[in-house]
């Protein structure tokens, strides 16, 4: 199913200029094939930066930039061929000797569905024009900036799905996929922005310096897509939508835009380069929003002390040393598109007379509107230091924060009577909590110089309230999520549980599952409310998927010549759910990995799995805290071993440098899940494309 598969990324730059203007010219190419048959992308792209000026007080800039992205993945990929890997096991046949594709006990073989099962193709193409002018018209105290940009994309998307009778190596008997279906989607997005500003400030006497912005901005976006499809076309090889069925032809056609519309202003004012006051403000209003509810206010401010700069410190040991503390507000406005409108939802079936009756086809208001709905606002406060030792080599940075987000823009549920759909409400408060720490060390002992730098952080949240709603419950392949107050977002749900039963009077004297009968080496659940029944009302939180203990580790050394550098990315605590064919096991034949081996058994009572009946494992169906696991990681993310060549040397041919190197990308990672699954994915099935393992060699050249 996988194989190693070729990756080339290159790139040219041009740059030049004088006093009255400057340019830079990059073109680039990238093509990665999959690992996958029918998978890979490429990409070209170009850019073009240039800067004048005119005169003493004018200046600007023009940029250009635009990229041709085309994608390519199977019909059947993502869960569907994922699936029938793991429901393949290895002793199945991939490929007969007469060319038919062998497959599993449902028919279905991963390989002919990759290859056989028709394509899905994209291509994107994206365009950027921004151009600024400047004007000084105080020298020194104040400029006037216009910044214009305009952003166009559009993409080219088909499918086509093969009819599995039409292809000779399809075995007769097999599962099929249905008929052969083609859909063609366009769509094009076009962004405006517009900006003026007014930059000011002025240093007097080297003692107060003043300096800030004042500026209006307008961005209006705009999106259009058209969609066709048809099925059962006359063969796999001619794709035109004209040649399929009319008997099952579709159209949509769709489009959205909105605007935002923003004031904001800064100001900064210095004593000395000691004390330090930043003041700003935005004025924000949003199309999503009904007229009444369109505009917010979000003020921000902060403070700072360099202590390093008074004239009573006197520590050599230290070079720079500053507290600081601030304040302020941000909005968001992330409801879909035109919430606030009472809109009709035509192609409602109606029966005239009862149930038995002609059906007719009308309309309906089928969700309730709020028109009061708004923005929401986080409050954040923040305190850090910053402090510079030993003449600059060691360097820490520290930030406490706390994130108060109130009128969250949540959908809460409205009784059945009212017979609609939940609007959006300004409804809920959510709190986070955290720290982050960055210390980097840098120096230099005779030819060897390096430096390591050091990332930590860690949040906590909470949601404090829901408008005395809730708990919301969210099923689906993975496990159950809850929202409810008191606890992290989207924390896992389910039972608490207490091993595994080893014996029949254990059975007869604990509470058991409704409808389940239970048997030996079984899930022990936990009756939390005491009840003598194990169901909904025992359910509690058993895991926090949110990440905590975030760190990095960031290696550079140099010697001569060489330069070598790597990065270590981890997460040092998080829950993950494992669900479907790594919590059934066996039953799902290829899923068996390592640790299905220590399964209950007489013998082996205190297991980690439980014990295993044929075709059939009741113990995953129930969401429980036995399937949450340690997502904790270490990743080696990236190294890189350069060698630049003497200047004196590839000089002899007009190059003014050259760097040759090699580079690896995921080469190492430590999990402590311990079922071969990288706890970076959000699905904890394995129904993934796989992080991939990349070794690449490459040039700089600079001419």
């Amino acid at each position: 199913m996988f194989d190693p598969a070729p990756i080339q990324d290159h790139s040219l730059g041009v740059s030049g200029g004088n006093d009255a203007a400057s340019y830079s010219f990059v073109l680039n190419y990238t093509d990665e094939e999959g690992l996958m048959a029918n998978t890979g992308n490429d990409r070209y792209g170009v850019r073009l930066n240039t800067d004048f000026q005119l005169n003493d007080k004018i200046s600007g800039s023009l940029d250009l930039s635009g990229s041709r992205k085309s994608n390519i993945i199977p019909v059947n990929f993502g869960g569907a061929i994922f699936n029938i890997i793991h429901d393949t096991p290895p002793t199945r046949r991939t490929r007969f000797s007469d060319g038919t594709y062998g497959t599993n006990l449902f028919g279905r073989s991963p390989l002919a569905d990759a290859k056989l099962s028709g394509t899905e193709q994209e291509v994107f193409w994206n365009g950027t024009i921004k151009g600024g002018l400047n004007y000084d018209v105080f020298p020194k105290w104040a400029e006037i900036k216009m910044k214009v940009s305009f952003d166009y994309g559009s993409m080219d998307w088909k499918q086509f799905r093969t009819n599995p009778d039409l292809i000779d190596d399809w075995p007769d008997d097999a599962a099929d996929w249905g008929p052969s279906f083609g859909e063609n989607r366009t769509n094009t997005s076009r962004k405006t922005k517009v900006q003026a500003l007014i930059d000011y400030g002025h240093n007097f006497e080297d003692i107060h310096d003043i300096s800030g912005v004042i500026g209006y901005e307008q961005i209006r976006y705009n999106f259009d897509e058209f969609r066709a499809y048809r099925d059962h076309f006359y063969n796999n090889q001619l794709h035109q939508l004209n040649l399929g069925s009319t008997a099952n032809e579709g159209t949509v056609g769709f489009g959205n835009e909105w605007s935002l519309r923003s004031v904001f202003g800064r100001l900064k004012y210095q004593i000395l380069d000691r004390y330090l006051l930043e003041f700003n403000a935005r004025y924000d209003g949003s199309s999503r929003f009904a007229e009444d509810h369109r505009y917010g206010f979000f003020p921000s401010f902060s403070v700072g002390w360099r202590i390093s700069e008074e004239s009573f410190f006197n520590i050599d040991w230290i070079n720079e040393l500053k507290i600081r503390g601030s304040w302020g507000q941000l909005g968001n406005q992330s409801v879909p598109l035109y919430s606030y409108y009472s809109s009709i939802n035509l192609g409602i079936p109606y029966f005239i007379g009862n149930e038995s009756g002609t059906q007719s086809v009308g309309g309906a208001i089928t969700d309730v509107v709020n028109k009061d709905l708004s923005w929401e606002t986080t409050t954040e406060i923040d305190i850090g230091i910053d402090a510079v030792f030993l003449n600059d080599r060691l360097s820490v940075k520290g930030d406490l924060y706390k994130q108060h987000t109130e009128d969250i823009l949540l959908r809460l549920s409205v009784p059945d009577m009212v017979g609609r759909g939940a609007p959006f409400q300004n409804a809920g408060i959510v709190e986070n909590k955290g720290w982050e720490l960055a210390v980097n060390w840098q120096d230099n002992k005779r030819e060897v110089s390096y430096g390591i730098g050091f990332k930590l952080s860690d949040n906590r949240n909470k949601v404090v309230d829901l408008n005395q709603t809730g708990p919301y419950l969210q099923h689906d392949d993975i496990g159950i999520h809850v929202v409810q107050e008191g606890t992290p977002i989207n924390a896992w749900y389910g039972l608490e549980v207490d091993g595994l039963f080893s014996s029949y009077e254990e059975i007869d004297n604990h509470p058991q599952p409704a409808g389940q009968v239970t048997r030996l080496g079984d899930i022990i659940y936990v009756d939390r409310n005491g009840d003598g029944l194990i169901n909904d009302e025992d359910q509690t939180v058993i895991g926090n998927p949110n990440p905590h203990y975030i760190y990095s580790i960031n290696i550079n050394v140099g010697w001569k010549n060489f330069d070598f550098s790597a990065l270590i990315k981890g997460i040092g605590e998080q829950d993950k759910y494992v669900s479907r064919g790594f919590a059934q096991g066996p039953v799902w034949e290829n899923y068996t990995s390592e640790w299905h081996k220590d399964y209950w058994t007489p013998e082996n009572q205190d297991a980690r799995m439980p014990a295993y009946y044929a075709n059939e494992n009741r113990n995953y169906y129930t969401s429980s805290a036995w399937w949450v696991l340690d997502g904790s990681f270490i990743k080696l993310r990236n190294v890189q071993l350069g060698y630049t060549l003497p200047q004196s040397l590839v000089s002899l041919v007009g190059i003014q440098r050259l760097r040759v190197y090699v580079n690896g990308k995921n080469l190492w990672m430590h999990s402590n899940m311990g079922i071969g699954l990288d706890p970076e994915y959000p699905w904890s099935t394995g129904d993934y494309y796989p992080q991939t393992k990349v070794v690449s060699l490459g040039v700089n050249i600079n001419f």
